[in-house]
């Protein structure tokens, strides 16, 4: 994979609250990219602060996509 393709910026454009269950979050990727998957979840759930625990997250591809007509 490309790595250069994909863009994610942390901040209140680029993601913000729908309403009290749903979360907009928006990422850039190139035309190359085909998927993108979310994964989330608590990691401290196991009790994870740096020990052998795995975290076992959610996973959910993003099926909304648009294209930007500015945007190669």
């Amino acid at each position: 994979m490309e790595f250069q393709g994909v863009y994610h910026r942390s901040s209140d454009n680029y993601y913000y609250p729908l309403d009290e269950n749903n979360l907009i979050i928006n990422i850039k990727t190139g035309k190359g990219v085909s998927k993108v998957f979310l994964h989330y979840g608590d990691p401290f759930i196991n009790g994870i602060l740096g020990g052998s625990e795995a975290w076992e997250g959610q996973r959910e591809e993003i099926v909304f996509k648009k294209t930007l007509s500015h945007y190669s």
